[in-house]
């Protein structure tokens, strides 16, 4: 059916899977337990006193929660450890939440921030190549807002698709924050500091209150076409019983839904389950999970098992890494 996936492909929609941008001049009002007010551009004693009252941050390999600075080398303190003091502070995040769902193109929804994490990178940290877990519910994609602080390296580089994005934070104005964001299924890397500290305020975004379909006006053109190209496929004998379509993001089985897709996957989900109703046809949303195996060849005495190299999995700026995948039609 090459030409229904021509078609799918000409479904209009918009958005990036990653944006960048400058918060107002306003402080946060940082205050961690144990420590007090955390001053901003933060000095060197303030940081070592932050990683003094951190913890190594782990990372997620399949089952396990793990610490193996080999593969992530940075601090972390948890969100019910600190408090963000400053009202306008928690505004500016609202305001730069509802920028970043509609540049990545979540223009029909409500986008909210939870604090998650604070982050320590001191010279000599970084993070292997990672993908993010969906950690509350309705969760599409990771904040993280480089609070000020000098440093040199530390760059984050975010890939989906065929396509990378590097950002560098160490020539920002220290008398403001910026702020990356991207979806929660990009691999992205932290490169090592080599000097100074970076520090991080890590936010879960969520969709809330999210119409069950988008304005498909724009896709009338395209959407009869699809019939055309579903009832050619319903009247050909030959033809394979059930067709089935790779979306452009992962989800997890808890946060599978028409209200979570992303961006072009909301458009496309939407075209093609509104067209296979009008063909009397039943479509779904459903997770496909593939494994893949490897066999060694004998070597000498020894047997050597093959095995596929993956990305891991964080606990925050965050994670998935298996044998076993999952996509979704």
């Amino acid at each position: 059916m090459q030409t229904l996936l021509h078609l799918l492909d000409q479904v209009e929609s918009s958005g990036a899977f990653s944006v960048s941008g400058t918060l107002p001049p306003i402080p946060p009002g940082l205050t961690v337990a144990g420590i007090g007010h955390i001053g901003l551009p933060l000095t060197a004693q303030q940081a070592q006193a932050l990683i003094d009252r951190s913890e190594q941050a782990p990372f997620g390999r399949r089952e396990a929660t793990i610490v193996d600075t080999d593969v992530r080398k940075n601090w972390q303190i948890g969100a019910t450890e600190f408090d963000l003091t400053n009202p306008q502070w928690h505004a500016a995040i609202q305001s730069a939440a509802d920028q970043i769902g509609h540049e990545l193109g979540l223009v029909d929804c409500t986008i909210s921030a939870e604090p998650y994490k604070l982050l320590i990178y001191e010279e000599g940290s970084f993070f292997t190549a990672h993908r993010d877990t969906e950690k509350i519910p309705n969760m599409f994609a990771t904040l993280v807002v480089n609070l000020p602080a000098a440093h040199q390296g530390g760059e984050l580089i975010i890939s989906h698709a065929g396509q990378s994005k590097r950002y560098s934070f160490a020539d920002n104005n220290l008398f403001e924050s910026s702020f990356v964001a991207f979806y929660a299924d990009c691999y992205h890397e932290v490169k090592p500091v080599t000097a100074g500290y970076r520090l991080c305020l890590i936010y879960n975004l969520a969709i809330t209150n999210r119409q069950q379909q988008p304005d498909l006006a724009q896709q009338l053109g395209i959407m009869a076409e699809i019939e055309q190209a579903i009832q050619s496929w319903k009247a050909d004998p030959a033809a394979a019983p059930i067709l089935t379509y790779l979306l452009e993001h992962s989800y997890s089985e808890q946060n599978l839904s028409m209200t979570n897709l992303k961006h072009s996957d909301f458009a496309k989900a939407s075209v093609l389950l509104n067209a296979a109703a009008h063909c009397g046809c039943q479509a779904y949303l459903c997770l496909v999970t593939y494994h893949q195996a490897s066999y060694g060849e004998v070597t000498g005495y020894s047997y050597g098992w093959g095995s596929r190299h993956g990305y891991y999995d964080e606990e925050d700026e965050d994670d998935e890494d298996d044998d076993t995948g999952e996509d979704d039609f």
